[in-house]
């Protein structure tokens, strides 16, 4: 028989095999659980949208000699993990993490291995063409030994094609495998004790998004979901707290020193590398939140959403906690759930982002200067008139059943206003210009030893002009690095909270513009900038 043929009756015989398992019944085996194992499971977990979990697990057990073994050590950060006791009269006087040896059943995974733990069994044998019935006695080496009426037989492994067990046998034989756990030792009279875990981890995230149909002329209805991604463990009727806000995890990146995976050399050398950011990857700017300044002060097609209740929430400190009650999702699943769904007032802008003029840094010193692209955007301002605050998340804009656009909505407290990009509005033209209208040079700013520099006064005229059939308003945002001096049409002057020792300021102007169809208008400013000659 050539090697595809004997490949083609072992796959017969292990089909055969799992079939028969269904029929007969093992040795009546039953799994012994030890009650001094404890399997704590997630109670609550307040979910972050950088990939972190807060969780809070209780499970219960009988000590045994004044023990409880948990059976599993949580991948937690450092300084995240605690142990508590909830149940009374009750103290923990020490926990340590350990590999504990146990016995566990392993599935057998072949013919050679269902023979080898089915000793003293009766079967039944395919080998070639030939049928041998009688009881397995030995299986030395590359041999098995099958007690037949005839007496004694060996046959080689290799020639065996099929199994039938005449009667119950073993699927399942006993390993001892060393197993990761947290041996807790306890004062206590107390029959049973409930123990509580709380640790933050990485492995589950909600992934947040809305929908914004503006049908309407001057109410959008505004629609939240989110996208629950569970990478870590299963859970089972678990409260869920989904946390809009800016977190602060210091150590969220070291592991807690209780996981005996990772060595003192390991531990040490994660903790003394090179300080690394602790603001979760803000290149990633939708799992992080982007901070929209506050301001003073649903169409024929609603999909359903109308009827949408929104999930509870509340505010703790400067973070805000949706509650989503009894989910259950193994992990590697993900779970869909809407978070709200509102009418808010809104109203058609046009932003304007003037791009940097002299490419000089706060330092003086000359820089390259990025290159952006002069337009002028229609985007609809939303007032957030909800209860909730809004999360940084994309955000799909629809009217009624025609998509517009997709963009981000920035982080937007309760009362406060966001932009919202549309498109690019080509009928609005605009021109940039800045032009030197003084220079004094050799002027020392410190002390004798300091170096000098030419304090240049810039002037700047920006041009609108709406070529609209319709009226606008306009919101021109102008950074620029200097002393900003004289602005025109009551613009607003910000300076920034960025390189604050360099000797030039960063500033903001910004302007509110309303123009009539055909219209145009000059916004100027002056401003001094020092620059090393």
């Amino acid at each position: 028989m050539n090697k595809e043929g004997k490949s083609r009756i072992f796959i017969f015989g292990l089909t055969l095999l799992l079939i028969s398992s269904l029929a007969f019944s093992t040795t009546g085996e039953k799994k012994k659980t030890d009650p001094s194992l404890i399997s704590p499971r997630a109670k609550t977990i307040a979910i972050f949208k950088n990939g972190f979990g807060f969780f809070i697990e209780e499970g219960e057990g009988t000590p045994k000699d004044g023990f409880l073994v948990i059976d599993r050590i949580p991948r937690a950060t450092l300084g995240s993990f605690w142990i508590s006791i909830l149940t009374k009269d009750t103290y923990l006087e020490e926990a340590v993490s350990c590999w504990l040896k146990e016995e566990k059943k392993r599935e057998i995974g072949d013919i050679d291995e269902l023979i080898k733990h089915n000793i003293g069994k009766r079967v039944r044998l395919t080998a070639g063409r030939e049928v041998i019935e009688g009881t397995i006695k030995k299986a030395p080496g590359k041999i098995v030994i099958i007690e037949t009426e005839r007496g004694s037989l060996a046959l080689r492994r290799n020639i065996i094609a099929k199994v039938e067990f005449i009667g119950p046998y073993s699927s399942t034989y006993p390993a001892k495998e060393s197993t990761r756990r947290i041996r807790l030792r306890l004062t206590t009279k107390k029959r049973k004790v409930r123990v509580r875990l709380a640790y933050l981890a990485k492995g589950i995230t909600w992934v947040p998004s809305y929908l914004v149909n503006i049908e309407r002329k001057e109410k959008a209805r505004i629609t939240m979901k989110a996208v629950i991604v569970n990478d870590i463990e299963d859970l089972k009727n678990a409260n869920l707290f989904l946390v809009v806000g800016y977190p602060n995890f210091l150590y969220a990146n070291h592991p807690s020193p209780i996981d005996i995976t990772r060595s003192l050399s390991m531990f040490i050398t994660n903790l003394t590398r090179a300080k690394e950011r602790t603001d979760y990857v803000r290149a990633a700017k939708l799992m992080v939140q982007s901070a929209t300044p506050a301001e003073a002060g649903a169409g024929s097609v609603d999909y359903g959403y109308g009827a949408i209740r929104g999930l509870s929430g509340a505010s703790t400190e400067d973070l805000f906690f949706y509650e989503k009650k009894g989910v259950t999702l193994n992990r590697r699943e993900r779970a869909y759930c809407h978070l709200f769904s509102a009418l808010v007032p809104y109203q058609h802008i046009y932003e304007w982002d003037v791009e940097q003029g002299l490419a000089v840094n706060e330092r003086g010193y000359r820089i390259s200067k990025p290159k952006r692209k002069n337009v002028v955007w229609h985007s609809i301002k939303l007032s957030n008139t909800t209860r909730y605050p809004w999360t940084t998340a994309p955000a799909f804009v629809i009217s009624g059943e025609k998509p517009i656009a997709q963009d981000i909505i920035n982080y937007t407290p309760k009362g406060a206003k966001t932009n919202l990009k549309l498109t690019i509005a080509s009928d609005i033209k605009t021109k940039a210009e800045e032009k030197e209208t003084a220079r004094k040079r050799g002027v020392r700013v410190g002390g004798v030893r300091s170096p000098l520099y030419d304090l240049v006064t810039v002037s700047g005229k920006l041009t609108i002009r709406n070529l609209k059939s319709k009226g606008i308003t306009i919101e021109v945002r102008k950074r620029l690095t200097g002393e900003v001096l004289t602005v025109s049409h009551n613009g607003k002057v910000k300076k920034m909270a960025e390189e604050l020792k360099g000797l030039n300021p960063h500033s903001l102007i910004t302007w509110k513009i309303p123009l009539k169809p055909g219209e145009e208008t000059v916004l100027t400013y002056t401003y001094q900038i020092y620059i090393r000659p």
